[in-house]
Formats: C-alpha cells, structure tokens, sequence
C-alpha cells in the first residue's frame, strides 16, 4: 500500500510543478517555484533512502570506493565515482549518512533540472510535463544511473544546440551507456540517407568487433542481465506504461510533422522498441530520449491543446504508481 504522507507530498509537487510549466510572468514562476523545491524536499524527506529499489548496489559501490576498492562499472561511469569521492572526504559521516547524502546530491541536481526545464522557452507543456509525469519519480529516487544520463544529455543538447560545448557530446555514454543512440542519431542527422545506413552498419560492425574491450562486455553484461531478469521485472502495469508511452509517440507523430519524419525521434523510438522485447523495463527506460529528442530540438505542437491536456491527464494516475513502485 502507498504511503499516504508520501502521497499528499508527491500531489503537491505535481500541483507545484503543473504551474510552474503553464505560467507565464516571472514574479508567479518564481512563487511557484520556491512552492515546487519546497514540495520536493519534503517528499524526498519522506522517503527513507534505504526503502527505495536498487538501494543496495548502490551502497554496496560507495563502501568499496570508501575502503579502496574501485567497482568495474564506476570506470565506465565517472561521474559517480566523483560523487562518492566528494562525499568520502567530507570527514565523519556514517556509511548510512554518506549514501543519504549521495542520493540528496542527485536529487538536487534532478530537481534543478526541472525547474531549468520549466522555464525554458519554445518547449511546449505537453513535453515538459509528459517527461515529468512518467519519469520524475524514478529519475529523483531511484536511477542514480540513468536519471543522470538523461539530465545531462537534455541539458548538454540543449547547450550544443546553441553552440555551445558541441565536443562534450561524446562524453554523454560515460554517464549511462543509454545516451548512445541519441550521441549516434544526433552525429548523423544531418548526413545523406545512404551515409545515415552506412554509419549505422558500420557502427553496429564495429561494436561485435570491439566485443572484447571492457566498455563493450560491461554493456553485454548489463544487457544479459536484463533479458535474464526480465519475467521477475514484467508486470501488467509496466505494460500499460510502455503502452501509454507508444500511444504518446503516435499522437505526437499525428500532431507534429517534424516530430514524425524527425531523424533521431525515429532512431530512438525504433530503439526503444527493440529494447523492449529484450526487457519491458528497457523499453521504459529508454522512452525519456524520445522526449528529449523532441525537446532539444523544439518541436512544436501547438495544435489540439484540449487533446493534449487529456493526454496529461492521463500521466496522472501513472505518475502516483511510479511513486508506489520505487519502494522495493
């Protein structure tokens, strides 16, 4: 059973963030933002660490950086081991209370992101707000991993997009393998057709001959695993989710042109449909870089806004499962 006190703090955060997406002045924004950073640091204080899934390889990773012991997976992902590292040398600190603050750093930085996100112009609600409703959950809680991916590869476009720190986006699968084909689609968008398949081949050649470098066995590994775990991971609402996910992408197909024949949306839709029949759980996780695709890229869609608003709506109930499922 859902915790009720978990509840009333996550609809206030709901609330909070829906408002901070639809208005318009900034004295308003600003009110309903300190509201929203409010809200979420009391659902985040309402949420023992410990409780969440995926807790203990986490903690397991930060005890063996702590006694001198570098986990495999932290040197395909930095960022983490910087994370730790930063939290190790402030002297004094439990191991309970090092892993708290861990998950506290990386909620701040998800939560920064979304109110960054909020205020950014020529993103429309239904984008902001679908991406928040099915995904916020997980990414503030419970992906250490892969809510980073998708922060910074949304934030990191964004900036290239403007010019801005273009060479960083190779950098993006030291922060969650997931990001690569989203780095791959958006190298190559801009290429001919025949150069787009010839990338790809070569890419997905090159990946089976770089089978035995340490990058490519993690990867296999992680995947492996996944398809092994795969029928304790499936449930019925997962699958209503991912569901919900391709309803989502045919309406914003229908309703957008550029969002339906856009190069990278297709690849990483077509991505995360592959994904799927490997784990659903995949194919969840990878559905955020079809939204993000949209978002660094602007597109627009601006026609049937009471259609759109019934299609949020209908995040809704999704949004308050996503928060009894993070319990393990």
């Amino acid at each position: 059973m859902p915790d009720p006190q978990m509840m009333i703090f996550a609809g206030l955060v709901l609330l909070t963030y829906t408002s901070l997406v639809i208005v318009r002045k900034h004295d308003a924004w600003m009110v309903w933002a300190i509201a929203f950073v409010g809200a979420s640091f009391c659902l985040r204080h309402s949420i023992d660490v410990s409780a969440v899934r995926d807790f203990a390889p986490y903690y397991n990773s930060l005890l063996k950086v702590k006694y001198g012991e570098v986990p495999t997976e932290l040197y395909f992902e930095p960022y983490r081991m910087v994370i730790f590292q930063i939290i190790i040398l402030v002297g004094g600190l439990s191991d309970q209370t090092q892993i708290a603050a861990v998950y506290y750093i990386h909620f701040f930085i998800v939560t920064a992101f979304f109110l960054w996100l909020s205020r950014r112009p020529n993103i429309t609600f239904e984008l902001k707000l679908i991406l928040f409703l099915g995904f916020y959950a997980t990414i503030a809680f419970v992906w250490l991993r892969a809510g980073m991916g998708y922060i910074a590869s949304c934030f990191l476009m964004i900036k290239f997009a403007e010019g801005k720190w273009r060479g960083i986006k190779f950098a993006l699968p030291l922060f969650h393998a997931s990001t690569i084909p989203l780095v791959l689609a958006r190298t190559i968008e801009n290429y001919r057709l025949h150069f787009k398949v010839i990338i790809i081949l070569v890419a997905a050649a090159g990946a089976f001959v770089l089978l035995e470098t340490g990058y490519a066995q993690y990867l296999t590994y992680k995947i492996e695993r996944y398809a092994e775990t795969s029928a304790k991971r499936d449930s019925f609402n997962l699958l209503l989710f991912n569901l919900a996910n391709i309803a989502v992408f045919f309406y914003f197909a229908a309703t957008s042109r550029r969002f339906r024949t856009n190069f990278i949306v297709l690849v990483l839709m077509a991505t995360t449909l592959l994904v799927y029949f490997v784990s659903p759980i995949m194919g969840v996780r990878m559905f955020p870089f079809v939204l993000i695709a949209a978002i660094i890229q602007g597109i627009p869609f601006r026609r049937f806004k009471a259609l759109s608003v019934v299609i949020c709506l209908g995040y809704v109930p999704i949004y308050f499962a996503r928060f009894d499922q993070i319990l393990s």
